[in-house]
């Protein structure tokens, strides 16, 4: 093959990138005819007069879409509130997210478990410092010391009444023990 025959593939003739000017492109416009540059120029024309048309058109339907939210009581406030919420809707309908909500969701599980797990062997050890004898014996100590202030308080003041004269001593010839015990008050 002759390398010059592919020179049509390869060509250095630049194509305009949308948005670029054509008439920058020299190299296109000497190959064009008069007739074909002056009906581009045509066509061109037409193009641009579209554009400002349509940008007046959508000029118009912005001011009229401010009058209709201004009648309904749409400020910008709610606006934005809407634009939030419809944003989030579209945060939350993507994988993306429904793939980490459902991953936090399986951690907080785990972690619920091992909490729970935690508890469970809390209350268990607790259990067994209760059924120690050490507890017991303890506890046995509270509730003795618990019935003999009880006790105590009862007989003194069942003595205290007696002494006033506001109790008589029972008939059934029972003796009541001497109180050992004095209660002292606000020292």
């Amino acid at each position: 093959m002759d390398p010059n025959s592919e020179q049509g593939l390869l060509s250095s003739d630049t194509v305009p990138e949308v948005g670029e000017d054509a008439a920058a492109t020299v190299n296109m416009a000497e190959n064009l005819s008069e007739e074909e540059q002056e009906e581009l120029r045509k066509e061109l024309a037409k193009v641009e007069e579209e554009i400002q048309t349509l940008s007046q058109v959508l000029a118009a339907k912005e001011k009229h879409l401010a009058e209709i939210k201004r009648k309904l009581g749409i400020n910008s406030l709610q606006e934005l509130r809407q634009n939030i919420t419809k944003g989030w809707q579209d945060v939350t309908s993507t994988s993306a997210y429904k793939k980490t909500s459902e991953t936090l969701s399986q951690a907080g599980q785990k972690a619920s478990a091992a909490f729970s797990s935690v508890g469970s062997v809390i209350t268990k050890k607790l259990e067994d410092v209760k059924n120690s004898s050490t507890f017991k014996s303890f506890e046995e100590k509270v509730e003795n010391l618990k019935v003999n202030l009880t006790s105590c308080f009862w007989k003194q003041l069942f003595y205290e009444r007696l002494k006033l004269g506001l109790m008589k001593e029972p008939k059934c010839g029972a003796q009541i023990p001497s109180l050992k015990i004095q209660w002292q008050l606000g020292n």
